[in-house]
């Protein structure tokens, strides 16, 4: 009976033809985003129009040498700027219509003046590639090899010896405690739509009346994880598809973050991630029977719940991942699904203590099932008043 409810739950959300839009939704917006953006951005975009002004008499002087160096050079070794040479007059004129960012000219020998509207965000850029055009200039003046001052500059090579084992990466630990999260929001959003929604239509009485409740729940649970898993794929298509139409558009195609490649690693984040979601979802499904009314009922902010506790797993990331602390929450089953994970990645850890963190983890997932089913016993029939945080603990301690 519980797998007639999963997929009685799953076809109630499952449409093949909506879940085909979301993918030509996202297949179109990638591409149309993406030419909007090369449309947008001319040849000229991020060009710095620069006009230079070279006094008369530079030679001998190394900054004056250095614009008119500059305004003979091609673009694109200048870029992002565009140096062009004028006359003071010119490039005033240039200047007040919009034709040039900037004119630099040099009033006190060794000063470049650089007059532009406001104050510009390339000044930086600006003064280092004057710089090092002069420098040259100033060291062949003072008869100093420029070999010589960058064999003294050089910086120091070091290599590195890696000692004990090798990193074993942490792009898969990501992208898997980032997909349960997703799926946490996702399927709790539909559990507390179609339980408070049967509530509101009084059609529990009849099911009850032939169906136990935790058959019930666990047949919700399971149906509605079902499609949850089904929507993360059509997403997953989509995007893949949206990068496959970028490459057939000629554009870049973005760097994809590195993932796990440490087995051991992958397959116990694996554990954590699925037993992790399981956790939280049975949770969810028990507050959603005690939810009467989902838009006035303080209870949906528990939906925020999750994320703190991954936070929580990622601390260990930023401080000591052996910490005494952090040992702690990574045996605790709400946290553990992220904790753990981040241990194995960048701490030191016993294998009988994954196995633990795994079984309590486990243990707690039927705890909590046996719990929101009776808690979803009576939640269901309960309306017009939210039970207490007392009367669900008495309800979860019924035999």
């Amino acid at each position: 009976m519980t797998i007639e409810i999963a997929r009685w739950e799953f076809m109630r959300f499952f449409k093949p033809r909506d879940l085909v839009v979301t993918v030509i939704v996202l297949v179109a917006s990638f591409s149309i985003g993406s030419l909007a953006f090369q449309w947008l951005a001319s040849p000229d975009a991020g060009v710095v129009g620069i006009a230079v002004v070279t006094p008369s008499g530079t030679v001998g002087e190394p900054v004056g040498e250095a614009l008119g160096a500059l305004a003979a050079a091609d673009e694109a070794v200048t870029a992002p700027f565009r140096f062009d040479a004028m006359t003071a007059s010119d490039a005033v004129v240039a200047l007040a219509a919009g034709e040039v960012d900037a004119v630099l000219r040099v009033e006190v020998p060794g000063v470049v003046e650089v007059r532009a509207s406001g104050e510009p965000p390339w000044l930086g850029a600006l003064s280092e590639i004057v710089t090092a055009v002069t420098v040259p200039l100033r060291l062949d003046r003072l008869g100093v090899e420029p070999r010589a001052v960058s064999e003294a500059l050089a910086p120091v090579p070091l290599r590195f010896v890696p000692e004990g084992p090798a990193p074993r990466g942490g792009g898969g630990v990501t992208i898997m405690l980032v997909i349960m999260l997703f799926a946490i929001f996702t399927g709790t959003g539909l559990l507390f739509t179609v339980i408070t929604g049967e509530k509101a239509l009084r059609v529990t009485e009849l099911v009850v009346s032939s169906v136990s409740p935790q058959t019930w729940i666990d047949g919700k649970i399971l149906g509605t994880s079902a499609y949850v898993i089904v929507y993360l794929l059509t997403y997953t298509i989509g995007l893949l598809l949206s990068i496959g139409a970028l490459g057939l558009l000629g554009r870049e195609l973005p760097t994809l973050p590195p993932v796990v490649t440490d087995p051991v690693l992958f397959s116990v984040t694996l554990a954590f991630t699925v037993l992790g979601f399981g956790l939280w979802f049975t949770l969810f499904a028990a507050i959603a029977a005690t939810v009467s009314d989902p838009t006035t009922s303080a209870r949906g902010s528990f939906i925020m719940l999750p994320g703190a506790a991954i936070a929580i797993g990622f601390l260990g990331l930023l401080g000591d991942a052996d910490a005494l602390f952090f040992r702690i929450v990574s045996f605790v089953p709400l946290t553990s699904p992220s904790a753990m994970p981040v241990r194995l990645l960048i701490g030191t850890v016993a294998w009988w203590e994954v196995a633990i963190a795994l079984l309590v983890l486990a243990a707690s997932l039927v705890a909590v099932r046996r719990a929101a089913g009776r808690v979803f016993a009576l939640g269901i029939l309960m309306t017009g008043k939210e039970p207490t945080a007392a009367e669900m603990v008495r309800w979860a301690r019924r035999v």
